[in-house]
């Protein structure tokens, strides 16, 4: 009779109290973590476009850009152009902060001061998208022809 008294009374505490609710957030908390360790979910760079250089207007611009963040808010996508040496020659920080993707047609990468393309050298153009949760996507196109001028 006791025994039944306090296992009804524990019960009844447990449901009153917040113990199962925290324990439940706790093992929540556990699988998203686990979840990371075995699905990547990090940002992905879908489409990056073929990049061409109008020195006219000072822009090197990629024709199409698409990031996309499956399991959150996009953060920030960074573009950068380098050349054959690996020495950065533009960078282009952009904060999405407004959702789980990132479109553009076409991305305009301002050239400032005396940049130069040469018309025979080498460019890789980088992409890096970040998440929330600084999880982080990376694509490398590789020019291996000059960047093409509009005509």
């Amino acid at each position: 009779m006791v025994l039944a008294l306090l296992a009804t009374g524990l019960v009844g505490l447990l449901a009153r109290s917040r113990l199962p609710e925290a324990t439940g957030d706790g093992i929540y908390a556990l699988l998203r973590e686990l979840r990371s360790w075995v699905v990547d979910d990090s940002p992905r760079v879908t489409v990056v476009g073929t990049p061409t250089w109008n020195p006219e207007s000072g822009y090197i611009e990629i024709e199409e850009l698409r990031v996309e963040a499956p399991a959150g808010r996009l953060d920030t996508v960074e573009v950068t152009v380098t050349d054959g040496a690996g020495t950065q020659v533009v960078r282009k920080e952009i904060d999405v902060d407004s959702g789980s993707s990132y479109v553009t047609t076409p991305e305009r990468i301002h050239t400032y001061g005396e940049i130069t393309l040469s018309d025979d050298a080498t460019y890789e153009v980088g992409v890096r998208a970040t998440d929330e949760l600084d999880r982080v996507g990376t694509v490398d196109r590789a020019q291996s022809s000059p960047l093409v001028r509009p005509q």
